[in-house]
């Protein structure tokens, strides 16, 4: 009777751990999908139906590579998903950012890790995918690149950006034994317009010239805003020192 009641409460005691971290992982801040052995999707918490707006039954049973960006290659997506396979099986663990898809077609960026399921032998059962919408982030992250390297007024690329194409530029003439063409124009008079119409219609001038400099140049060509008035353009892949 004793060793009964011993399996009793044991046996509660069991059930009542599964539902506690039932509940855990259903209430987790990330999204958690739980495959099988073959990567089929067993299971998936509430956070990654807010996340994606797909139900459960509408993912189980699919591989995960269905919810990558629909604009990925799906040759390409699988080659994610087999290096991702890959590295888990041997170094037990991935973790990477991944462009993925909401069900409304919305794209966004996901921090994900993955890791095998194993049970008490090491034998691989299944594999936990976590998931965290990291879309602010890159956001931010592309709005400091490109204020690293464009110049705000005219949305032209700044010095920094300018010269790393020109040397880019110079060592794929020297590979080709082409030429490259480099150019530095200023505006006449344009003190004079800040000083006597006032800084807007200064930024307005540029602005202006900024867009006319691009509109005659190639696509390959580079047209930069160094400073104040001053621009440099950029043009590689020129036959002859007359080209330019």
């Amino acid at each position: 009777r004793e060793r009964l009641i011993d399996d009793v409460t044991r046996r509660e005691r069991d059930e009542a751990e599964i539902r506690k971290f039932s509940k855990a992982i259903d209430q987790s801040p990330s999204s958690v999908l739980i495959c099988d052995r073959q990567w089929r999707i067993e299971y998936a918490n509430r956070k990654f139906s807010q996340l994606t707006g797909n139900s459960p039954s509408e993912i189980i049973g699919k591989h995960p590579s269905s919810l990558i960006d629909p604009g990925v290659d799906s040759h390409e997506a699988r080659q994610l998903w087999k290096s991702i396979r890959l590295q888990v099986q041997r170094v037990g663990v991935w973790q990477g950012e991944v462009n993925s898809t909401r069900k409304n077609g919305e794209r966004y960026w996901e921090q994900l890790v993955v890791t095998p399921i194993k049970d008490n032998n090491g034998e691989s059962t299944g594999y936990l995918i976590l998931g965290e919408d990291i879309s602010i982030r890159k956001r931010y992250e592309q709005q400091l690149l490109r204020q690293a390297n464009y110049d705000i007024l005219t949305g032209l690329p700044n010095r920094m950006l300018a010269l790393d194409r020109l040397k880019l530029a110079l060592a794929q003439a020297r590979r080709d034994e082409s030429k490259v063409g480099v150019m530095f124009l200023d505006l006449d008079n344009f003190k004079h317009i800040n000083d006597t119409l006032g800084h807007d219609a200064g930024d307005t001038l540029l602005i202006e010239a900024a867009r006319r400099i691009s509109s005659c140049l190639r696509g390959t060509s580079t047209v930069a805003r160094l400073g104040g008035d001053e621009f440099l353009v950029v043009l590689p892949g020129l036959n002859g020192p007359d080209a330019s």
